[in-house]
């Protein structure tokens, strides 16, 4: 579908930039004195929008937050003393104490002066960012294009270690703060079925963005149910980003039995059978929330439509075909019937890809797009449903928040559009774009193929999530 290249362009306004206590030199905010509410700045930390209950407050030219919010965002925990009413904040070794009203807080028991004091609004106490980031070892930054300021902390990976019970390896990562992570089959390793499914040997890959891995857990040797050992290293970049090989000795079957937003996850590992296995001597994994399910996946553009191009010539359609492509084998690994809109080279018009996901009576439809804008700055991840709401904005909250957790760009978040495919269509649909081709740093990412498989998993993960409230499809054989 042709998209107008302005349509994810945020909305500017002047008087905004961000400020605190510690920067040598201060990011401010447009001069002027007293407070302003700053309608459109975004707080990113590591790459996920800041959840707020009370919105940012601009002071004296400096950006202040809901103290908590951040707090718990960077891994702080956070307690507040009654009779002095000072708030404090530990992470690690790091003890921050500051008040409402107070120009001076303390780090670890040293004074440090603030340009501006917290202040407390409908009942939140509200904080310099810079200062509580930078106080809790992050990196604070500022886009004025994307009028975005930007927290950034990488977490030490603190755990790594098994369980062995009934047969099962339990493998447990621990990391030290927030950390979103990414479990994945490589496509050349990968048996009938990925996420929770089967891999054949030889790994599974866990990718832990703004994490890193200390010396000390670099190798965990395992030797059991199938696992031979974990071997964990830090992939330099933006973000740091810590990398799990799983190394098997034998196929296996595998799911996520913990995972959350506090950097915590554990896996279920267990030998899957084999040709000559006794019956039912290794263990199988029940039929998950996809299973029979009619899944219409739409691969945007194509034939004469390329779509957008990146400037390094990078296509749209093209793209996108290749992670539909992989996206239909892990569907179908899971037991989906998968319904492609189009052929590779084709490019129907958009009320027909809608009319043959209604023939089909499919469950769900995800169409798949590549963001572009007129300039080359915005960057980030997406997704569409109708305006008139229903499933469709819960299947899209569901692939966003896969999305961004799989691929570590920009949370955009979700959107409403009165796109064909979304209002043609007679289930639950949703349209996601991955990243701005026309951004150069992502147009790298889409040209890579691991960053396409990851953007497969993802979608596929958002799929598991959207189902798995709904109870399975019974196979056919129990019909």
């Amino acid at each position: 579908m042709r998209r107008c290249l302005h349509k994810s362009l945020r909305n500017i306004i002047t008087g905004v930039l961000v400020a605190a206590a510690l920067a040598a030199a201060p990011v401010r905010a447009a001069a002027s004195g007293g407070e302003t509410p700053p309608s459109d700045v975004r707080v990113m930390v590591n790459g996920r929008p800041l959840a707020m209950d009370v919105p940012p407050l601009v002071v004296e030219g400096r950006v202040l937050v809901p103290l908590r919010a951040v707090a718990e965002a960077l891994g702080a925990r956070v307690a507040w003393d009654e009779p002095t009413g000072r708030i404090w904040l530990r992470s690690g070794d790091v003890l921050v104490a500051l008040g409402a009203g107070e120009r001076v807080a303390t780090i670890n028991g040293r004074s440090v002066p603030l340009a501006v004091p917290p202040v407390v609004r409908a009942g939140r106490t509200l904080v310099p960012l810079r200062f509580v980031g930078e106080a809790l070892g992050a990196s604070v930054g500022w886009s004025p294009v994307e009028r975005t300021v930007s927290v950034e902390r990488v977490f030490p990976i603190r755990e790594i270690g098994f369980e062995e019970k009934e047969g099962k390896v339990f493998l447990t990562i621990r990391a030290g703060g927030p950390a979103p992570y990414h479990v994945a089959v490589p496509a050349g390793d990968s048996g009938d079925a990925a996420g929770e499914a089967f891999a054949a040997a030889a790994r599974i890959v866990i990718d832990i963005p703004y994490a890193e891995v200390p010396p000390e857990l670099r190798v965990l040797a395992v030797g059991r149910a199938g696992v031979r050992a974990v071997r964990a290293a830090t992939l330099e970049g933006s973000p740091p980003t810590a990398r799990l090989l799983v190394e098997l000795e034998r196929p296996v079957a595998w799911r996520v039995v913990e995972g959350d937003a506090k950097g915590n996850l554990v896996l279920d590992i267990a030998p899957a059978p084999q040709d000559g296995d006794p019956a039912g001597e290794a263990p199988t994994l029940a039929p998950g929330a996809l299973s029979g399910r009619v899944i219409a996946l739409d691969p945007g553009h194509g034939g004469q439509d390329p779509g957008a191009i990146g400037p390094g010539g990078t296509a749209e359609a093209e793209v996108v075909w290749d992670v539909v492509r992989v996206l239909k084998d892990l569907l179908q690994a899971e037991g989906a019937r998968v319904v492609v809109t189009r052929a590779e080279g084709r490019g129907p018009d958009l009320y027909a890809r809608a009319a043959l996901a209604n023939r089909e009576k499919a469950d769900a439809f995800v169409s798949i797009h590549l963001n572009a804008a007129e300039t080359q700055s915005p960057a980030g991840t997406e997704t569409y449903c109708h305006p008139a709401g229903g499933e469709g904005c819960r299947l899209a909250a569901a692939l966003q928040r896969r999305l961004v957790a799989g691929l570590g760009r920009a949370d955009r978040g979700v959107l409403t559009a009165d796109f064909v495919v979304l209002r043609e269509t007679a289930m639950p649909a949703a349209l996601v774009e991955l990243a701005y081709v026309s951004n150069p740093e992502e147009e790298g990412l889409l040209a890579a193929p691991d960053f396409r498989r990851r953007a497969a998993a993802s979608i596929l993960e958002g799929l598991r999530d959207f189902f798995a409230p709904l109870r399975p499809i019974p196979p056919a054989s129990a019909i």
